[in-house]
């Protein structure tokens, strides 16, 4: 999913009187004069030089563009994401009704301006709910001192959508700093969105938790972060610490499968790292499966399966296509003739390599 940036690079400093207005294809405005001090929104501090053509300015301009979009009406929109670097500003509209923006000035600042469609979401690593996830917030002190930090959680499932309003945060925390810094566990808040209850359907149900964390300094909301993640309800050992990531394709520990000979194979991979699922039989390739990521919480996990139709048996394929069973051994032999292919190794490819599996069929339990 692509997203409209605005790239500004300052070639010069600003002056007290100089204005700055960005305008986007929707209507939206901001407009900001250069004042000695910033008392009042819609102001930016005269710049400080800091020996870099053009950063004093960006450093003062990102820090009135943050504030006043956080605290003054959201007038860019919420769906948006500032950051500086050295003398340039890049916004990102996550708003996918914004596809062009302009930048102009007046006064004795100088400046260019670009736009381009090379936004895009970032799925981080996923959230295991049932350990605890801490979010970090630490202290830049070229900012000041920071003093508090506000986060937001947007949990839902479905598409993965655009940032979305304000009014469709599913939690907002705030915390006062200590020693410099900012800690929320988010786990507990995420893990009871997570379904853990199987309804006989092999889909995933994992939701998607956006998050927007605003920094204060000295008071003042002066920086962003965005991330986009998936919730999971797994957990790390403690060895592990905090945040385990577990980015593995292959979602089972145990590399060796014992089943009944009449029993289908189902494994579970993560899809947005797992690019093929292959199952052999005496050296053989019998079944191939391509997978991609795809932005819906419903995929997230895929079931990969040597039966047909996600069922665990013939039986359960005729009840799930609406029909009624009657059973009898005729019929029985003829499922577990035609029923599955034979598999006897698995091999899950994904970025984090080539993983294993071995299957080994029993008649009955010993």
């Amino acid at each position: 999913m692509a997203f409209t940036r605005l790239i500004i690079t300052f070639t010069g400093e600003a002056a007290v009187n100089d204005t700055m207005t960005i305008t986007t294809n929707t209507g939206k405005s901001y407009v900001a004069s250069v004042q000695k001090v910033r008392g009042f929104a819609n102001q930016i501090s005269q710049p400080v030089s800091t020996g870099t053509t053009g950063e004093g300015t960006a450093i003062a301009y990102n820090s009135a563009l943050i504030s006043d979009n956080i605290s003054f009406g959201e007038q860019l929109g919420g769906q948006l994401d500032i950051s500086q670097s050295s003398n340039v500003i890049t916004l990102t509209f996550y708003d996918l009704s914004v596809t062009s923006a302009t930048f102009a000035t007046t006064g004795v600042v100088t400046s260019t301006s670009a736009t381009d469609t090379n936004g895009a979401i970032i799925t981080y690593p996923k959230i295991n709910a049932r350990s605890p996830h801490w979010y970090r917030v630490q202290e830049y002190s070229p900012l000041g001192t920071l003093t508090s930090a506000l986060i937001k959680l947007k949990i839902y499932e479905g598409s993965q959508s655009s940032w979305g309003a304000a009014v469709n945060w599913t939690y907002q925390l705030s915390s006062l700093a200590l020693n410099s810094e900012v800690l929320f566990n988010i786990a507990d808040l995420i893990k009871d969105y997570v379904p853990i209850i199987f309804d006989g359907s092999y889909y995933s149900k994992n939701p998607f938790v956006d998050i927007q964390v605003v920094s204060y300094y000295d008071g003042i909301p002066a920086s962003m972060d965005y991330q986009f993640t998936r919730a999971f309800y797994g957990y790390g050992y403690f060895e592990e610490g905090i945040n385990p990531e577990l980015n593995n394709s292959y979602l089972q520990s145990n590399n060796k499968i014992l089943k009944f000979a009449d029993s289908p194979v189902i494994i579970p991979v993560d899809r947005s790292i797992t690019q093929s699922v292959t199952y052999l039989s005496e050296g053989e390739q019998v079944y191939t499966k391509l997978l991609f990521p795809i932005a819906n919480s419903a995929l997230q996990i895929e079931y990969v399966t040597n039966g047909s139709n996600g069922a665990d048996g013939f039986e359960s394929r005729v009840i799930l296509a609406g029909g009624s069973f009657e059973g009898n051994t005729c019929l029985s032999e003829f499922e577990g003739e035609f029923e599955f292919f034979p598999v006897d190794t698995i091999h899950i490819g994904g970025t984090d390599g080539l993983s294993i599996v071995t299957v080994e069929n029993v008649d009955e339990c010993k």
